[in-house]
């Protein structure tokens, strides 16, 4: 056996570790140089192309009626300009019926506790944003289909053109690591084919493509990113094309409950949707899922609040429930309160970042003593996703419907614990099937649990594995949920799993890899230094290296909202200014657009030759020149130009 040394406050000792089959396999290639491989990441790019942009034309304003306010929603982004601004005043808006983004322009309140959109009808959601599913038959992919590879060769490209997107998959294959859709739940039909219906859960591994542009002569592809996976010719790799996709949705700044009823299966549902966003929102009272995302790429969820749902057991309770084809997404800087599950990979998603999040008061229904895991995958087969920053209690990796494999866990707080929860205490659950993993720069476990640490892991032991037997790992089990036979245990689980420079609570040391040369634990995998929203609280959060005495004052942005009870950022106060313009003249521009709190608009007001202008209104300002300079906004306004003719100037003749 090798050993770990570990690093720790006033000693030196070993445990057992991993296999020396690991540490060949394991490191081959890398010659130890960097302390996550390039066998085991890829250069995360997660979230919207170039960052949310901030619009401010302003297409309609809407105002609450008393009854249902879906269809005026619905009209209205209809209706509005690409790039422009439904703003939802402040108020609670019924919808009993919905609303979909379907194109590219924001729906913004006035703030999640100002803007309230009520769920009042029943069905699957009510507010939801993208394309309409439908994909194209199979293509197959003849060559090029290697990892990092940006050009593929496909039988026949005549009907994909640049800017389209296509679900690269295979069937399930063993050639890399075990990619399987079946579990203990029996097996994942809908890990392919979620659109519709129609998949059995045999190609269970895919990634979401933009093409960039194509041979002039051929079938060669050229892509947007690179390929995250090796497919190989015998699992059969194809293509299949979204036939409808969304670009550039956004909501905002407002609030999507129902009642205790709770007539919709999910709140929001963002669906065939490229660089969309969702972003300080609050999702309060959901059934099954608080959010769905599906075949979206570049997506974005950040500053918003989930909590709350009818309850928490199978399929319900899941606060970020991320499925087929959801690729480069950003989770990031979110609070998840009273959730089964904070984030949850239900399907084949890829290159995928949950980061700075937080986690408190996980739930569940049938055992309130149960501990639940709840930064988790749990349907085939995530892979190459990166956990970075959260804090939270459990990194839970089930085998309840199929595999994952490639996912990194980095710089997180996991605690493996909350008060009241005697039963299934980990910080991290890796059940079989679940495959290179890696762990590095964690703090796991906590200080004060009750019972206390009975071993490091639990791994290919009949008895003494469950109920009030804390540990920090629980590795290759069946069941997850409280499995305790050696029998069926995967030694892949731990045979693959990479572990290196993380403090844990049993050992009260940092443990590092001696395989692994490196030992500078990087700030962030995917941030090139500390983001500007951070504030100044200490970047990066999570140190495994610093005194442990210190590891209780550890905290992020999401969670220091949440101990001031604030549901999310509150936005910048914003008011609409609308221009109007008589005959004679032109003002520019001529739509309504917002200006923030106390800055001011500028005008161009051009009147016709013969001409004067004058420009009035509620908002006050100056006219300068041809440019009218409102003066500090504070409220929503007017600006209003008339033109009026010159002095010896002709009068304008009727026509005869």
């Amino acid at each position: 056996m090798k050993t770990q040394t570990q690093t720790g406050r006033g000693c030196a000792i070993t445990i057992a570790a991993m296999s020396i089959v690991h540490i060949a396999s394991l490191f081959a290639g890398t010659a130890g140089a960097e302390i996550v491989g390039p066998d085991r990441r890829i250069t995360w790019t997660p979230g919207v192309s170039g960052g949310i942009p901030h619009r401010t034309t302003v297409c309609a304003t809407l105002r609450p009626s008393g009854g249902d306010d879906g269809a005026a929603i619905a009209t209205a982004v209809k209706n509005c300009p690409a790039e422009g601004v439904v703003m939802l005043s402040a108020g609670t808006f019924t919808l009993f019926s919905g609303f979909n983004v379907n194109k590219n322009v924001t729906v913004r309140g006035a703030g999640p506790g100002s803007t309230i959109l009520n769920i009042t009808g029943s069905g699957h959601q009510k507010v939801s944003m993208g394309g309409s599913a439908g994909m194209t038959a199979s293509i197959a992919v003849t060559g090029g289909h290697t990892r990092g590879s940006t050009n593929i060769t496909v039988a026949d490209a005549s009907a994909i053109t640049g800017g389209d997107f296509l679900l690269i998959d295979q069937k399930n294959d063993t050639t890399e690591t075990t990619v399987n859709h079946v579990g203990t739940g029996g097996a994942c039909k809908w890990c392919n084919d979620l659109d519709d219906g129609s998949g059995d859960g045999t190609r269970a591994l895919g990634q979401l493509i933009r093409v960039a542009g194509k041979s002039f002569f051929g079938n060669t592809l050229t892509l947007e990113k690179g390929l995250y996976w090796n497919y190989v010719a015998a699992a059969a790799p194809g293509v299949r094309k979204l036939e409808s996709l969304v670009d550039g949705a956004g909501i905002e700044d407002l609030q999507v409950t129902q009642g205790t009823a709770y007539p919709v299966r999910n709140l929001i549902t963002m669906t065939h949707c490229s660089n969309c966003w969702i972003k300080n929102v609050e999702l309060k009272n959901g059934r099954q899922r608080h959010l769905e995302v599906t075949y979206s790429y570049q997506f974005e969820v950040r500053d918003s609040y989930f909590h709350l749902a009818d309850s928490y057991g199978q399929d319900h309770g899941y606060c970020v429930s991320l499925w087929d084809g959801a690729t480069d997404g950003l989770v990031e800087n979110n609070i998840m309160a009273e959730c089964l599950l904070a984030v949850a990979f239900n399907g084949p998603c890829a290159g995928n970042v949950i980061a700075y999040n937080y986690s408190t008061d996980v739930q569940y229904t049938n055992s309130p003593t149960f501990q639940e895991g709840d930064f988790a995958t749990h349907g085939a087969h995530p892979y190459f996703n990166l956990f970075e920053g959260n804090l939270g209690i459990m990194a839970q990796h089930d085998n309840y419907w199929g595999s994952s494999s490639h996912n990194v866990w980095f710089r997180n707080r996991l605690f493996g614990w909350q008060p009241g929860r005697t039963d299934d205490l980990h910080a991290a659950l890796l059940d079989a099937q679940q495959t290179y993993l890696t762990f590095v720069g964690n703090i796991l476990g906590t200080p004060h649990i009750r019972p206390a640490y009975v071993r490091y892991e639990t791994e290919n032991l009949t008895a003494d594995c469950y109920a009030n037997r804390p540990d920090i790992y629980k590795l290759g089990y069946q069941g997850g949920t409280g499995d305790c036979s050696a029998s069926g245990n995967d030694p892949q689980t731990k045979a693959t799993l990479m572990r290196h420079g993380n403090y844990d609570y049993f050992n009260r040391a940092v443990l590092w890899e001696p395989a692994i040369a490196d030992r500078n634990i990087p700030d962030s995998l995917y941030l090139s230094g500390k983001p500007g929203w951070w504030g100044n609280l200490t970047w990066p959060p999570v140190n495994p290296l610093k005194d442990p005495s210190t590891f209780g004052n550890i905290t992020i942005p999401a969670r220091e909202r949440y101990l001031r009870a604030a549901v999310a950022t509150p936005p910048a106060a914003a008011y609409t200014v609308t221009p109007s313009a008589g005959p004679n003249g032109s003002f520019s521009p001529n739509t309504a657009r917002m200006v923030n709190d106390g800055e001011t608009a500028q005008f161009t007001v051009t009147p016709a030759a013969g001409y004067a202008a004058a420009v009035g209104g509620a908002c006050g300002g100056t006219l300068t020149g041809t440019t009218y300079t409102t003066s500090a906004i504070k409220a929503d306004c007017t600006v209003a130009a008339t033109f009026a003719a010159l002095p010896g100037s002709p009068e304008p003749r009727s026509s005869p």
